[in-house]
């Protein structure tokens, strides 16, 4: 999303970034964490829920038209 891809790209840049949010204790809520780590972002600040679906996004592209269209499930649950 928005917020990860920037977080990477300032740690890219050699800035220290961290990620705060809820997020489920799902698989969807590791690779999250994981990739974010492996950028070298923080995520000591995520909080895993039980029971909770961590937010996701289908992008589907259609090469033929040159569009886009992006289906987002958020979270269920105010931070």
């Amino acid at each position: 999303g928005n917020a990860a891809n920037t977080l990477v790209a300032l740690r890219r840049l050699g800035m220290p970034s961290s990620l705060v949010t809820h997020l489920g204790q799902d698989g969807n809520g590791e690779q999250i964490k994981d990739d974010l780590e492996r950028e070298g972002v923080s995520t000591d600040r995520c909080v895993s829920t039980p029971g909770l679906t961590s937010p996701f996004t289908y992008i589907i592209v259609d090469e033929s038209t040159a569009t886009r269209t992006c289906i987002h499930t958020p979270i269920a649950r105010d931070l």
